[in-house]
C-alpha cells in the first residue's frame, strides 16, 4: 500500500552535514515536505574529516553557491584530489576535466591517454596543481572545509528556506503497533512525523531501538579501527602556500590525514589497535611533525554498514547506517547521495514496500563498491612494518581479485561495476586510475584498450606542458583563496 508523502512531515534526527544535507536536498526538490531537523549542541557534530567529494555540488547546487562563496562562508580550499604515498611513491587519485575533450565523460577522458602513455601517477592532473598553483578558470568539485563553519552556514540557509531546525536532545521514541514510527520526544517537545532520518553520526540512534537494523561488520576486509584528530597552525609565512589535495601519509599502523582549509590546518592518524596504543600513535605523529600536538577528538570504529538502511518509515543516513574509514571522504557522499536515492524513490509522491527493497538493494550495492574500492588502496604497499606487513599477507577479497582478473587484459567499463546511475560513489574512471597508479593496470594494455575504443591512441598527455601565458595567470592555491575571501579575485564560475 503507498505513503503518500507529498506534503506531509519528515523529521531529521541529527544536525550534522548529513542531516542538515538531507534536508536542503528534500527542501529544494520536493518544497511541499515540512521538514523538521531536531540535533543537539550538547553532543555536536563527528567532524571526523573536512573533505567532500564531487557529491558536494548536489548541495552547493541546491543552495544556488558557488566557489567563491564556498570559501568566504565555510573557509574552504579548493580539493583536487587525494594524494598518497603507500606504494613507496606519490601518486594522485583526482578525475580532472578541462571542459573540453578530457571531460567527464564515459570512456572520454585524457587521464586515460595519460596512463596509455605511461605518465607517472602524480601527474594525472596538470602539473600546475600539484605544484598548488591555481589558475582562475580551475574551479573544482570537491572542496575542504571547516566542518563546523560549513554546518553554521547550511543551518542558516536551511531556516530561511523555511526548514525547521530545533536544538533539543531526543529521549524518547514513540511506535506504533506495526512498527512504524509515530514520533521522537524531548523533555520539553514532541516531534511528529511521517517519514524520519536518522543522521544521528555515529551515535545511531533508531538501530538501537529497531531489532531489523542489523550490522554487517566487514572489518575482515579492512584494516584499521581508531582514530584521532587533531588541528595544526598555518606557519606565520606569507609565502607559505598549501596544496589543494588531501593528504593521506603513510604512518607505521595506518596512515595520517592532512586537510588544508583557509586559516589552519586539519589533520588526524587513523590505525590499527591491534598494532598500536592511542598513546604510541600520538607519540609517533608527534616524532614525525617535529613538535607536541593537541588531540581534540578520538574515534573508535568498526569497518561495515547495516543490512539495510530503510525498514518501516526509517532511513539511515550518512554515519547512521555505515563507515569503513575515513579514506576518500567516503561518509559525506555517501549521506549526500542516500538522500538524492530516497528522493528518487520518493518521486511519484508515495512509497512502499516494493520501492523500500529496491532502495535497500541499491544501497548495499552502493556499500560493497565503496568498500571494494577503499581496499585498493592497500594493494601493494611496500611493507615496512608489522602492520603493512599484515596488510601485504591478507586475504585479497573475492570482491577485489575479480576486479584485478579482469584487469590483467583489459581496463574496466561501467558494466563490470553496475555504477550506471548517479548515486554510486566511484565509477569505472575512479577505479582505473587507482588500478593505474597502485600498478595494477599496465599502459600497454590500457593502450590496446583504448585502441579498440577509438579512444585516445597515442594521445599526447595534455597536461604536462602548459603555455606561458595561462602561466602567468596563476598563482599559488593560498593566495588564491584568500583573494576569494577578500574580494581581490572575482570569478562567477558556478561549480560544475
Amino acid at each position: 500500500m503507498g505513503v503518500n508523502i507529498a506534503e506531509k512531515t519528515i523529521v531529521i534526527l541529527g544536525a550534522g552535514n548529513a542531516g542538515l544535507f538531507a534536508a536542503h536536498i528534500l527542501k529544494k526538490h520536493r518544497p511541499g515536505l515540512n521538514i523538521i531537523v531536531v540535533g543537539s549542541s550538547e553532543v555536536g557534530i563527528v567532524g571526523v574529516g573536512e573533505s567532500s567529494t564531487e557529491h558536494i555540488q548536489y548541495i552547493t547546487r541546491a543552495l544556488g553557491i558557488t566557489a567563491t562563496e564556498m570559501a568566504k562562508y565555510t573557509g574552504s580550499s579548493y580539493k583536487f584530489g587525494v594524494w598518497l604515498d603507500w606504494q613507496g611513491y606519490d601518486w594522485v587519485h583526482s578525475l580532472i576535466g578541462d571542459g573540453g575533450d578530457y571531460s567527464h565523460k564515459y570512456n572520454n577522458h585524457g587521464i586515460y591517454g595519460a596512463m596509455a602513455a605511461g605518465v607517472n601517477p602524480l601527474y594525472l592532473v596538470p602539473k600546475n596543481i600539484v605544484e598548488g598553483m591555481i589558475h582562475h578558470k580551475q574551479v573544482p568539485n570537491q572542496f575542504h572545509f571547516d566542518t563546523h563553519l560549513l554546518n553554521k552556514y547550511l543551518t542558516e540557509q536551511a531556516i530561511q528556506k523555511g526548514i525547521h531546525v530545533h536544538d533539543d536532545v531526543i529521549t524518547e521514541f514513540n511506535f506504533r503497533e506495526d512498527g512504524t514510527l509515530e514520533s521522537i520526544e524531548s523533555e520539553t517537545a514532541v516531534y511528529a512525523g511521517d517519514l524520519f532520518f536518522d543522521c544521528s553520526g555515529f551515535a545511531r540512534l533508531l538501530p538501537k531501538h529497531v531489532p531489523e537494523f542489523e550490522w554487517v561488520s566487514q572489518q575482515h576486509n579492512m584494516f584499521c579501527d581508531r582514530a584521532f584528530a587533531f588541528p595544526t597552525e598555518h606557519p606565520d609565512d606569507d609565502d607559505y602556500n598549501y596544496l589543494p589535495f588531501t593528504k593521506a601519509l603513510k604512518m607505521s599502523s595506518g596512515w595520517m590525514w592532512q586537510i588544508p582549509v583557509h586559516h589552519r590546518q586539519g589533520n588526524g592518524y587513523v590505525y590499527s589497535s591491534k598494532h598500536l596504543t592511542h598513546d604510541e600513535a600520538v607519540a609517533e605523529v608527534e616524532e614525525k611533525l617535529g613538535h607536541k600536538i593537541n588531540v581534540a577528538k578520538t574515534f573508535e570504529f568498526e569497518a561495515g554498514h547495516y543490512n539495510k538502511t530503510w525498514h518501516k518509515n526509517m532511513i539511515l543516513c550518512g554515519l547512521s547506517s555505515h563507515f569503513f574509514e575515513p579514506l576518500e571522504a567516503t561518509a559525506m557522499g555517501v549521506g549526500i547521495n542516500q538522500a538524492r536515492l530516497a528522493l528518487q524513490y520518493i518521486a511519484q509522491d508515495t512509497y512502499d514496500d516494493m520501492l523500500v527493497e529496491s532502495y535497500n538493494r541499491e544501497v548495499q550495492h552502493m556499500f560493497t563498491q565503496m568498500w571494494t574500492f577503499l581496499r585498493l588502496h592497500y594493494l601493494n604497499a611496500v611493507p615496512d612494518s608489522p602492520f603493512w606487513e599484515d596488510v601485504a599477507k591478507a586475504k585479497v577479497p573475492d570482491e577485489v581479485q575479480k576486479i584485478l582478473d579482469i584487469t590483467k587484459h583489459r581496463m574496466l567499463v561501467s558494466e563490470d561495476l553496475n555504477c550506471n546511475l548517479t548515486w554510486y560513489i566511484f565509477h569505472e574512471l575512479n577505479f582505473n586510475q587507482v588500478l593505474y597508479a597502485i600498478g595494477h593496470m599496465k599502459p600497454e594494455m590500457i593502450s590496446t584498450h583504448q585502441a579498440l575504443s577509438g579512444k585516445y591512441a597515442n594521445r599526447k598527455h595534455p597536461f604536462l606542458e602548459t603555455p606561458d601565458n595561462i602561466k602567468a595567470e596563476m598563482m599559488p592555491h593560498r593566495k588564491f583563496v584568500e583573494g576569494l575571501i577578500d574580494g581581490t579575485i572575482k570569478t562567477k564560475l558556478e561549480i560544475e
